[in-house]
């Protein structure tokens, strides 16, 4: 299985050292190399989960649009290293689903449709 590795951390200084973007990384290589995953890709920015303008995401797409790099998921540590706004990660999923790739997390992971149900009702 090919995988690409997406890490965001909001800050390069101070915070937790949990979510910098280097343990991130490493958790995510380790974990593809305990599963024996071949890493297609890595990705990663700085920046606020509620702000979307992401160069290193946006790179990711463009790689994929153009075919310069292929996989079979996207990894990443918590939905909420993608987006803290659920309609954004709906978007995202979307976008993945086009390219035919799935999302896996390594914790907190959740079914944003039913997400999205659940914040409509309320």
């Amino acid at each position: 299985m090919k995988a690409i590795i997406y890490a965001r951390s909001a800050t390069t200084k101070g915070g937790e050292e949990y979510n910098s973007v280097e343990h991130q990384l490493a958790r995510l290589m380790s974990h593809c190399q305990s599963l024996k995953f071949q890493i297609a890709g890595v990705y990663f920015d700085i920046g606020s989960g509620a702000n979307f303008n992401r160069p290193g995401w946006e790179s990711l797409l463009k790689d994929l649009q153009n075919s310069t790099v292929s996989a079979d998921i996207i990894l990443c540590t918590s939905t909420d290293r993608l987006s803290r706004v659920k309609t954004e990660t709906k978007v995202i999923l979307e976008k993945l689903q086009h390219y035919g790739i799935t999302l896996k997390c390594l914790e907190k992971p959740f079914n944003i449709w039913v997400e999205l149900k659940k914040k409509k009702n309320q």
